[in-house]
């Protein structure tokens, strides 16, 4: 999931910004929320050969930008809904709408002309946000010390090793 925020494809912010695979609230701490969320961020990476071996360091540095990570990420939904919510429209709605224009399948009757109307006005602005937020993932990867290809292959290791997905979700809960 991160992989698209980090590589730039902007149809893949959407579901993470407005629910699709929406992480759960920190507030859930229990060790199966905590794995899946770590699931949900990790998937998606592409395996990619590592040079290093990681220490406890790198992982840490990983937890920490995982958590900075998805606290952007909730930013960005609040200022999202705020703009849906100004629009009148309900962020089921736009989540139909928006996949309706991925996915011509689904038959444009079930939308009133009123509803892709408010669509059509907040998208840019949701475009916006989400591209902020992107380049904000970016910076954050990079201000915590990795290259983008280096947090992805952390990224794969982790999610292909439950160890290494322990320590992480230790550091992430502290």
């Amino acid at each position: 999931m991160f992989q698209k925020l980090l590589l730039g494809k902007f149809i893949g912010v959407l579901p993470l910004l407005l629910g699709v695979r929406e992480l759960p609230t920190w507030s859930q701490t229990d060790d199966y929320v905590l794995r899946s969320a770590f699931k949900q961020i990790t998937q998606g990476y592409t395996i990619v050969q590592t040079s290093k071996n990681l220490t406890v360091k790198d992982l840490e540095k990983f937890a920490l930008t995982i958590k900075k990570q998805r606290s952007l990420a909730q930013e960005t939904t609040q200022k999202i809904l705020k703009i849906l919510e100004s629009e009148g429209l309900s962020r089921q709605r736009f989540r139909e709408i928006a996949q309706r224009k991925r996915d011509t399948e689904v038959p444009i009757e079930n939308f009133s002309d009123e509803d892709l109307k408010k669509f059509e006005n907040v998208f840019p602005e949701v475009k916006k946000i989400a591209q902020e937020n992107l380049l904000g993932q970016r910076e954050l990867v990079k201000s915590q010390g990795f290259t983008i290809r280096e947090f992805n292959e952390i990224a794969t290791k982790v999610q292909n090793n439950p160890s290494l997905q322990r320590e992480v979700l230790k550091f992430i809960k502290n």
